[in-house]
């Protein structure tokens, strides 16, 4: 007769594991491109909330103004349960990019997150108020 160990209970490995492979993977998330920008953010706990930091890339080869975005947390059925508005700096640079940060309310219902564009405007590259006095 061979002796074999005792099973395990696995079923509360079976729930954990989805749970922290979504925190892991949501840790350095790409967002939805949404026209000719790509985000890319963190998220860390701040104080008594959440902050999605990271980057807005233009791919477009205009500079961007007045870009805003949307910072969403989502619960496990992709619901919407907590938002905040961020921006960014004045102009996103043709073919460049720059840093944003947004603050979410802490809510233990959050299982992930997400940012989007919301609006933007163009700037030619012939436009007069590009050029300096």
């Amino acid at each position: 007769m061979l002796d074999r160990p005792a099973p395990r209970p696995t079923w509360h490995l079976r729930l954990a594991l989805p749970a922290l492979l979504a925190v892991t993977v949501l840790a350095a998330a790409p967002a939805a491109a949404q026209g000719p920008f790509r985000i890319t953010f963190n998220v860390e706990r701040a104080g008594s909330g959440v902050e999605l930091s990271g980057t807005v890339v233009n791919e477009a080869n205009a500079d961007a103004t007045d870009v805003r975005l949307r910072a969403e947390g989502l619960d496990g059925a992709g619901r919407v349960v907590t938002r905040a508005a961020a921006f960014v700096s004045p102009t996103v640079p043709a073919r460049g990019s720059v840093f944003f940060s947004a603050q979410l309310p802490a809510n233990p219902g959050v299982t992930g997150f997400r940012v989007t564009v919301t609006s933007y405007q163009f700037r030619s590259r012939s436009d007069p108020s590009r050029e300096s006095p």
